[in-house]
């Protein structure tokens, strides 16, 4: 349980939220899904590599619950004004 950097290096986000993840191959796929500590599907996706090597990339968030980027209180209350604002601009509307 983190708290987001400001640097969004990743495509689906969760603050503050306890996730256990799942990862299996089976021949030429590769497969993922996070979920929450009370088993819900948070994020998945699946890499498929063909007969040439080239890897094709499915993603499975839509089917996931919503992305959890709001701050919890005590963290919005420990952040400044502008921090809040550079938050806003990295993780928008999910306050």
């Amino acid at each position: 349980m983190y708290e987001l950097t400001m640097d969004k290096w990743m495509d689906r986000a969760a603050s503050e939220t306890q996730l256990y993840q799942f990862v299996t191959i089976d021949n030429e796929k590769l497969s993922y899904r996070a979920h929450t500590a009370t088993g819900q599907l948070y994020d998945a996706f699946h890499i498929v590599k063909d007969r040439k090597g080239n890897n094709s990339f499915f993603d499975g968030a839509d089917k996931a619950i919503e992305e959890r980027t709001s701050l919890p209180p005590r963290k919005l209350q420990e952040k400044t004004a502008e921090e809040l604002k550079e938050y806003e601009k990295v993780y928008p509307n999910k306050q």
